[in-house]
C-alpha cells in the first residue's frame, strides 16, 4: 500500500519562486530531518526548510533518526541553496540533492501537502522504492497486517452452510488504526450472517460480499470475524478476503503507521466443495481441493512441485488460495503459462502480490 498516491499527485512542474541562482550558506543546526539552521555569507542566521520533503516531527515514530541521518550529512558543512528564502533545495559539497538522498534512503518522505516543487517527478519513484524495501521510516513506522480466511469444512451438501473464519494479525511494529476488512463469498452463495467478537469492531453483510472495520489492532495482536454463507451452488468455490490500512502521509503522523509494510500477505483465500446432497445415510464426499504440501499420488499438476494443486478444470486462482509464495515450472520455456497463470511474472514464485 503506498502511502503516496501517486496517480492522485498532480505533477507541477513550478520554477522556485525568488530563484536568483545558487546561495552558499554554513548548517549551524539541524532540528528536524527536512528543518535546517543556517548561516549565509553576510552573517545572517535563519531557519531553512529543506524543499520537497518532510521528515517526521519531534515526538513522532522516527523524528530522531531522521534528524540524525540529516545531521551527519550537512552539519558543520557548507552546501548550496538553489534559492534565497525559507525553503529551498539543499545541495551537498559533492553535488548530492540533500532531499533526493533523504527520501531514498527513507529518511524522509515527499512532501505531498507542501508548496509545489518542480522535483516531485523524480522523486516519486525514489520514494516508491524506499517504500517496497521499507527503508529507515518506512519499517520503522509501519504495520504489517495479514489475513487468514479458513473455512470450517471442505465439503458442504447444497441447503447447508459453509462457515468461515478470517483472522487478522498485525506484526507491527505499530498498532494498526482503522483496519478494513473486506470478504466476498464464493460465486452463486451468498453470505447469511458476519460478526466479530473482537471490541470496537463491526461487521455488515451485503449479499455477495462482507465488510468489517475495526479502530485498532495492536502489535502482535490479533481480530477475528466470523461468516456464514448458504450453499447454494455446485462446485469447488472460494471465499476470499482482503484486509487494508490507509497509512497516514500528514506530516504529523505521531506513532500512527505510514503503510502496511507488506502487501503480500493482505489477501486469503478458502476452497470448499458444494456437492449435491448425498443419499441417506451416506457421507459427503468433497471434491479435490488445492493444499499447500505435495501428496504423492494425490492428482497433483506437476508444474507446482511444492504444493497439490489439481489441473484444471476448474481454473484455481491466487485470490482462491490460503498458501502464496510456492515453486512452479513452467515448459517448454519459461514464458509458457503454468496451467492455472499463479506464476504471471515468470520468476519460478507462485502467487506473488505482482502475480495477482
Amino acid at each position: 500500500m503506498l502511502a503516496l498516491g501517486v496517480g492522485a499527485v498532480v505533477f507541477v512542474v513550478a520554477a522556485v519562486a525568488g530563484s536568483r541562482g545558487a546561495v552558499s550558506a554554513r548548517v549551524t543546526g539541524v532540528t528536524a530531518g527536512d528543518s535546517l539552521q543556517i548561516r549565509v555569507a553576510n552573517g545572517k542566521r535563519q531557519k531553512l526548510h529543506v524543499l520537497g520533503i518532510s521528515a517526521p516531527p519531534k515526538g513522532s515514530c522516527f523524528a530522531t533518526q531522521s534528524a540524525a541521518a540529516t545531521r551527519a550529512l550537512v552539519l558543520n558543512r557548507t552546501v548550496k541553496l538553489s534559492a534565497a528564502g525559507s525553503s529551498a533545495y539543499v545541495r551537498l559539497s559533492d553535488g548530492t540533492d540533500l532531499g533526493a538522498r533523504l527520501v531514498t534512503d527513507g529518511n524522509a518522505q515527499i512532501d505531498t501537502l507542501g508548496a509545489s516543487f518542480s522535483r516531485l517527478p523524480s522523486y516519486v519513484p525514489m520514494q516508491q522504492a524506499a517504500e517496497t524495501a521499507n527503508k529507515g521510516l518506512w519499517g520503522a513506522c509501519a504495520a504489517d497486517l495479514s489475513v487468514q480466511l479458513v473455512a470450517t469444512t471442505t465439503a458442504v451438501a447444497v441447503g447447508g452452510d459453509v462457515k468461515y473464519t478470517a483472522t487478522i494479525t498485525n506484526s507491527g511494529p505499530l498498532v494498526a488504526q482503522n483496519v478494513d476488512l473486506d470478504v466476498r463469498a464464493p460465486q452463486g452463495n451468498p453470505f447469511d450472517t458476519a460478526a466479530s467478537e473482537s471490541g470496537h469492531s463491526g461487521c455488515s453483510p451485503a449479499g455477495w460480499y462482507a465488510t468489517c472495520s475495526f479502530d485498532e489492532i495492536p502489535a502482535g495482536g490479533t481480530a477475528s470475524a466470523f461468516f456464514t454463507v448458504a450453499a447454494k451452488q455446485e462446485g469447488r468455490v472460494a471465499a476470499t478476503a482482503l484486509v487494508r490500512i490507509s497509512g497516514c502521509i500528514s506530516k504529523a503522523c505521531g506513532n500512527q503507521p505510514l503503510h502496511d509494510s507488506n502487501v503480500d500477505n493482505d489477501r486469503s483465500g478458502a476452497l470448499t466443495s458444494i456437492v449435491p446432497p448425498p443419499p441417506p445415510g451416506e457421507p459427503i464426499v468433497p471434491a479435490q481441493l488445492p493444499v499447500d504440501h505435495w501428496i504423492a499420488g494425490g492428482n497433483c499438476d506437476p508444474h507446482y512441485p511444492t504444493v497439490c494443486m489439481p489441473p484444471p478444470p476448474p481454473d484455481f486462482d491466487c485470490a482462491d488460495l490460503s498458501f502464496r509464495n510456492f515453486q512452479v515450472l513452467h515448459d517448454p520455456t519459461p514464458k509458457t503459462p503454468d496451467p492455472h497463470s499463479l506464476d504471471n511474472n515468470f520468476d519460478g514464485i507462485g502467487c506473488q502480490f505482482d502475480d495477482y
